[in-house]
């Protein structure tokens, strides 16, 4: 190969190399292109954001709509907590202004524990043969034990017992009990009608002379919603049969109250029969609307 021709191959192969380095540095002139792009985007974003933001400062319509806005939101926030405040603080006088009035039975040493007398005691015995429970089909109409319970405004228990087999499904006490699952305790549960509440009643334990201890729930269509443990027991006595020939009596099993123990607004607590005493646990909800503070033990044989 001559001079000529190898100057000649050189030539080329700068040429190729050159070719290639031209090739090679377009791509990340792309790249730089889509970066600028993207960067023009952002700094519009940015740049549009800051004149909102300069307009909603400098113009006084904007920003007296911003001040009332906040204002808004924290009298909403003052208000709610009051309301909160203000519905619990009631419910204390309320529940402060019967608690003498209602039945009540103290944890002292020196009183004595309950027990029903023989009589009472005796029908008792009977009691998981009859046809209604607390525990299982077919259940004791919840409106029957409400009936029991009273209205918390009242001086005291106006109805304080009731014929339970003729009442259980009269159509004075009508209703389709529920069984509701509430934290893991199971609720024997009716609805009154929208905006009328609901009440609900589950199984606490019986005492050996047959004292039927029963933790209530009712809510009558506002916010709060209270909570009470009803005491109850059996007797029977006998009356005239309105349906027979003549004069014809006929035999009664009555489900009486022994009085009840208020335990306030949405009370969150442990309730326990152990051995001869009804446990009642201090009140762990988050805004302690429960008016039990603290543990109680009540005697009951």
């Amino acid at each position: 190969m001559n001079n000529d021709q190898g100057d000649k191959a050189l030539s080329a192969d700068d040429g190729a190399v050159a070719a290639g380095k031209k090739k090679t540095s377009q791509e990340p002139a792309v790249a730089s292109v889509a970066n600028s792009k993207a960067g023009t985007v952002i700094i519009g974003v940015a740049r549009q954001t800051h004149r909102a933001i300069e307009f909603c400062g400098k113009h006084p319509f904007v920003t007296g709509l911003f001040a009332i806005l906040s204002l808004v939101g924290l009298l909403l926030t003052v208000a709610g907590y009051r309301l909160d405040r203000d519905e619990a603080q009631s419910t204390a006088i309320q529940v402060q202004r019967v608690e003498d009035k209602i039945d009540k039975i103290s944890s002292s040493i020196d009183t004595p524990s309950l027990i029903l007398d023989d009589e009472s005691g005796e029908i008792n015995k009977y009691w998981m043969h009859l046809r209604f429970s607390f525990t299982r089909d077919e259940y004791v109409n919840p409106r029957i034990v409400n009936e029991l319970l009273g209205w918390i405004s009242d001086s005291a228990e106006t109805v304080t017992q009731i014929d339970l087999v003729e009442s259980n499904q009269s159509n004075r006490f009508f209703a389709k009990p529920i069984i509701r699952d509430i934290q893991g305790r199971e609720w024997v549960y009716v609805e009154y009608g929208p905006d009328e509440g609901y009440f609900a009643y589950r199984y606490i334990a019986t005492s050996p002379s047959g004292v039927h201890m029963l933790e209530c729930l009712e809510n009558t269509g506002g916010r709060s919603t209270f909570y009470t443990v009803i005491l109850l027991t059996l007797n029977s006595d006998k009356s005239l049969d309105p349906l027979g020939d003549g004069v014809q009596m006929r035999e009664r099993v009555m489900l009486k109250t022994l009085g009840s123990i208020i335990l306030g607004d949405r009370y969150q607590g442990e309730i326990t029969f152990e051995g001869k005493s009804l446990r009642i646990g201090p009140d762990q909800s988050r805004m302690k609307f429960g008016q039990r503070l603290e543990e109680e033990l009540i005697p009951i044989a």
